[in-house]
């Protein structure tokens, strides 16, 4: 795969209406791009990645979806289990098993990691719940050419979600998100809200009622990626610190200085 753009996929609906039930689909990019009142259920989807931005699932600028029941794979460059994206609109993602770990470096970026469940450039009136997801990073055992890759170089986010301007009823609730860097190491938040900090991107965003666990870092607001505005509701949440002590562990973090980063905490369990 040279041009990522291109997006190659096991299945492309090109926006037009998709039911994709049952399908075992392996692809080295995007497993399933869906369109307009699209169903996406009981699939198993292996992505083993060559090119940056390859998701199991995307919605991209749509309306009226369903991704629910699917076992979610990913692997290589970038691999990202759900995507709804760029507008993205009146969709469920549901009782979805989502494993990643990034293994291979993007020419286009460098290392750039993993993620179970992204949301990106505005979504409205989008429902997330019941979804297992595990994030693997730190040492990967294979080799990007000859090099082996060691210490922080295999990370990502467990739950990503982008806070631009317009995420109204945008709602992450009852999913369990566990990530683990396997030499405490790597930057592998469970949750991480991070945007492109345009002023109010949290507003209409609440995450409830989730169990985060992670042997790095719990909560991270803000990061590489942008600033965290508008003080989206996180509320209700157990968040567990797993595996031995690690001094690079925190529970809530921003890791890049010199952001606004704003977020609004309530009644949850660290």
């Amino acid at each position: 795969v040279s041009n990522r753009h291109q997006g190659f996929a096991g299945i492309h609906a090109d926006h037009a209406k998709l039911t994709a039930f049952r399908n075992k689909v392996t692809s080295r990019h995007r497993g399933i791009d869906i369109g307009n009142d699209s169903k996406v259920y009981q699939n198993d989807i292996h992505v083993i990645s060559h090119a940056s931005n390859a998701y199991g699932v995307m919605a991209f600028n749509i309306s009226r979806f369903e991704i629910y029941g699917n076992r979610i794979f990913g692997e290589g460059e970038n691999p990202l289990g759900v995507g709804f994206v760029a507008g993205a609109s009146d969709g469920k993602v549901y009782s979805n098993y989502i494993e990643v770990q990034n293994t291979l470096e993007s020419a286009e970026y460098g290392n750039t990691g993993a993620h179970c469940i992204r949301t990106m450039w505005g979504a409205n009136r989008v429902d997330v719940s019941c979804n297992t997801c595990q994030l693997h990073g730190g040492n990967y055992k294979g080799s990007v050419g000859t090099t082996p890759w060691y210490g922080d170089a295999s990370w990502g986010r467990g739950l990503w979600i982008g806070l631009s301007p317009g995420n109204a009823g945008v709602k992450f609730h009852h999913n369990q998100v566990e990530t683990y860097s396997d030499n405490g190491k790597a930057y592998v938040p469970a949750l991480c809200l991070s945007g492109d900090g345009q002023a109010g991107g949290g507003v209409g965003l609440e995450v409830s009622d989730n169990v985060f666990a992670s042997n790095g870092i719990l909560l991270s607001v803000g990061d590489s990626y942008g600033s965290a505005t508008g003080f989206p509701l996180v509320k209700g949440n157990r968040f567990i610190k797993t595996g031995p002590n690690n001094p690079a562990s925190r529970n809530i973090t921003s890791i890049y200085g010199g952001q606004v980063v704003e977020v609004n905490l309530v009644d949850n369990e660290f």
